[in-house]
C-alpha cells in the first residue's frame, strides 16, 4: 500500500515538474494583439476618410523579452529607438515588401481595426487620391510603454493615428485655363495687329492713289 502511494506521490511530482518546464519554455507574450488605426479628419471638402485601403505586412518578430527584431531578408539594422528613425526605417522597408498578409478599408470614422499575432509590422495607408498623404509606420507588438517614469506592459493592442497630410489645392485647373486665357490674348492681339496692318495699308494705298490722280490733273 505505501509502495502505491509512493509512486503515485512520485508520478504526480513528476507531472508538475513537466507542466512547470512547459510553462517556462512557453513565450510569455503568446497572446495576440490589435491594432488600431484612426484616420485624422480633415476640413477639405475633397478629403475622405471612408473607405481608405490599408495594407499590412509583418517585417519582422518580438521576442519572450518584449525586443523587436527585423528579418534578416530585409538586411535592416537593429530596430530603431527613436521616431525619426522608425519613419525612416518604414519608408525603407515600404520599398522592400511584396507580400501583405492583411488589407482592409477603413469605416466612415476613418477607423480600421487588425486582429495580430506578436510581431514588428509595417502599415501602408494608400489615400493620396480621396484622403490625403499618409506616410508608412512600423508597429511592433507587444510593447511596453512608460508610464510616470514606470514601464508598464506587455500591452498587446495599439490606438494609432498616423501621420497625415490632406490633399493639396492643386492649381493644375488654374494652370491649365491660364496658357488658354493668354493664348487667347495673343491670338486676339495678332488679330488686332492684322487689323491695324491692314488700315494702315489701305489708307497709303488711298494716298498714293489721291497723290497719282493729283500729279495727272496738274500735269495736264
Amino acid at each position: 500500500m505505501d509502495v502505491k502511494r509512493k509512486k503515485g506521490k512520485g508520478a504526480v511530482g513528476v507531472l508538475i515538474v513537466c507542466i512547470t518546464v512547459f510553462a517556462m519554455s512557453t513565450p510569455v507574450f503568446a497572446a495576440q494583439g490589435k491594432i488600431r488605426i484612426e484616420l485624422e479628419e480633415f476640413k477639405q471638402a475633397d478629403s475622405e476618410r471612408a473607405n481608405v485601403l490599408v495594407d499590412l505586412y509583418q517585417v519582422g518578430t518580438v521576442d519572450e523579452y518584449g525586443i523587436p527584431k527585423f528579418d534578416e531578408n530585409f538586411y535592416m539594422e537593429n530596430y530603431p529607438q527613436d521616431g525619426a528613425a522608425l519613419d525612416q526605417a518604414a519608408e525603407k522597408l515600404a520599398n522592400l515588401v511584396d507580400e501583405k498578409i492583411m488589407s482592409g478599408k477603413t469605416d466612415d470614422q476613418g477607423v480600421l481595426c487588425f486582429d495580430v499575432e506578436q510581431g514588428v509590422y509595417l502599415i501602408c495607408v494608400h489615400g493620396e487620391e480621396s484622403y490625403g498623404k499618409v506616410s508608412p509606420f512600423l508597429v511592433n507588438l507587444p510593447y511596453y510603454e512608460n508610464v510616470n517614469g514606470e514601464m508598464q506592459g506587455p500591452i498587446h493592442d495599439v490606438n494609432v493615428k498616423p501621420k497625415a497630410s490632406p490633399i493639396e489645392e492643386s492649381n493644375t485647373s488654374e494652370k491649365s485655363e491660364n496658357p488658354q486665357k493668354e493664348t487667347a490674348n495673343k491670338v486676339r492681339t495678332g488679330d488686332d495687329s492684322k487689323g491695324i496692318r491692314y488700315f494702315v495699308t489701305a489708307v497709303l494705298a488711298a494716298l498714293v492713289g489721291t497723290i497719282s490722280i493729283y500729279n495727272r490733273r496738274k500735269n495736264r
